[in-house]
């Protein structure tokens, strides 16, 4: 007796007891082993982060489908952000608020977003830039698919400055869809690294289409402004696509 005695107090006996008992409770609440309780809470939490991204990405969709700017001027001050008290020197900016307000509305994902660890709340505007990216190149790839069922398109584009001084070419694509109807769509800004020159914007757009899965085989028209580099007769970027594919008929647009 003496003996179990002093073996009921070792440590060795304590620590064996508590895990049998922690054995005992998770068979009995069909919890699973630690393997499984780890697995069970990562998938826990990938399916929160993805609901929280879900919002994120519906939120971006709709400030974009509305021509709503994102950004505010105090970005960072957001955890307890008050919608009905907010001055415009702590206004978080669009996005951020429109989040905060669906939140308050009784969204239990988006409270833990903005109540939950810094490092994963994903609203931040290198997130914000990551996440327009990706929907950007699923938008284009949609646009990308029905210019392809089509099979004909014409292209519009014009050279500009933006904010920074950098040239820039948006591009448009002009096609008749499945339902018979003539679509416009923009399908990216290209850089124009290489200059403006009619032979550099010519090859830039080229090298574009083919990026993008585009035949400029299939190309039937372009429109341009008046720029010599544009629409010049000899070496113009119309002249220089349609030397290399003549169906491609230019408009002046």
């Amino acid at each position: 007796a003496s003996t179990l005695e002093r073996h009921v107090t070792q440590a060795s006996h304590c620590l064996a007891t508590s895990d049998l008992a922690t054995f005992q409770a998770s068979v009995s609440r069909h919890i699973g082993s630690v393997q499984t309780q780890l697995i069970s809470g990562g998938a826990q939490i990938r399916a929160q982060n993805r609901a929280k991204l879900r919002m994120i990405a519906k939120t971006l969709l709709f400030c974009g489908r509305q021509n709503i700017p994102l950004r505010g001027h105090r970005e960072a001050a957001t955890r307890n952000l008050d919608l009905t008290t907010m001055s415009t020197d702590s206004n978080p900016g669009n996005f951020l608020a429109l989040l905060h307000l669906l939140a308050s509305s009784g969204s239990s994902d988006l409270n833990r977003l903005f109540h939950g660890a810094h490092g994963s709340t994903y609203l931040s505007p290198d997130v914000q830039n990551d996440l327009i990216a990706v929907i950007g190149d699923l938008i284009r790839e949609d646009i990308v698919a029905e210019v392809r069922e089509a099979r004909f398109f014409a292209i519009s584009a014009d050279e500009a400055s933006d904010a920074a001084n950098l040239e820039q070419l948006p591009l448009v694509v002009r096609f008749v869809d499945s339902s018979n109807t003539i679509r416009e769509a923009f399908v990216g800004f290209l850089q124009c690294q290489d200059g403006v020159t009619g032979e550099a914007l010519a090859q830039n757009i080229l090298d574009y289409l083919q990026e993008i899965g585009l035949q400029a085989a299939d190309m039937r028209g372009q429109g341009y402004d008046g720029a010599a580099n544009m629409s010049g007769k000899h070496a113009g970027v119309a002249a220089r696509i349609q030397q290399q594919y003549p169906k491609a008929r230019y408009v002046h647009c």
